[in-house]
């Protein structure tokens, strides 16, 4: 309720933060049959937000998990969009719908990375889709979070990632912080497992998920590589 959210908010301000990270509101929604204060979904999303625009008023910023559209208004980052698609047997090409939309807008961040059960092909899946980077790491091993609600860090001990999580994120900013703020104009399959993305000021990426080197356009692309140009 109203009463809580201020109490909430109001116990972090003596922090330095920037802003909350709101865990599932992005993706989970619903009715509250509580006799005394009932809700309806439409309710219960107002009051969330509610909730993010304090926290943009009081720290400057506000990020969700999960990207329903509710948030979007509201959030100065996303957590947790899919990298993948439904899966059903009826569909037979992924299109990145959603990232396209929002990229350059808001950044979104997809699943962990210390998390990803492919970590070279999902990096090029980020790269392809405009994912910024994102870790969710532990001091101490995950096996103490085993009985926990945290149970899905299965590996998140910080001196196991360290140096990859970092040596990724200076390879993306160097090579892609200029697309950031940029909005995609163009998203296609130039041939299978070669994917082309074009952004608005002309920037160019190829995403080669071959194991073997191709050439587009006269322009080489390393096995299981991409190139900037």
């Amino acid at each position: 309720n109203r009463k809580f959210q201020n109490s909430y908010v109001k116990r972090l301000g003596g922090l330095e933060i920037s802003g909350i990270n709101f865990d599932r509101i992005g993706s989970l929604n619903y009715y509250d049959f509580n006799d005394n204060a009932p809700l309806t979904r439409e309710g219960t999303a107002q009051q969330w937000l509610e909730m993010m625009e304090k926290s943009r008023d009081q720290f400057g910023g506000a990020a969700a998990v999960g990207g329903n559209g509710y948030v979007l208004p509201y959030a100065d980052r996303v957590f947790d969009i899919p990298m993948e698609d439904s899966g059903y047997f009826f569909t037979d090409e992924v299109v990145p719908f959603y990232q396209i939309v929002l990229h350059g807008i808001i950044p979104y961040s997809g699943h962990p990375q210390n998390l990803f059960y492919d970590p070279e092909m999902q990096f090029l899946k980020m790269i392809e889709y405009g994912y910024m980077p994102f870790y969710q790491l532990t001091y101490n091993y995950s096996d103490d979070l085993g009985e926990t609600d945290y149970s899905e860090l299965f590996s998140s001990a910080y001196t196991s990632w360290v140096d990859i999580s970092v040596s990724q994120y200076l390879e993306m900013n160097d090579k892609l912080r200029h697309i950031w703020p940029q909005t995609i104009r163009k998203h296609r399959q130039v041939m299978s497992d070669v994917f082309e993305v074009v952004y608005e000021q002309g920037d160019r990426i190829l995403i080669n998920y071959r194991l073997a080197d191709v050439t587009v356009d006269g322009l080489t692309v390393p096995e299981r590589s991409y190139i900037v140009g």
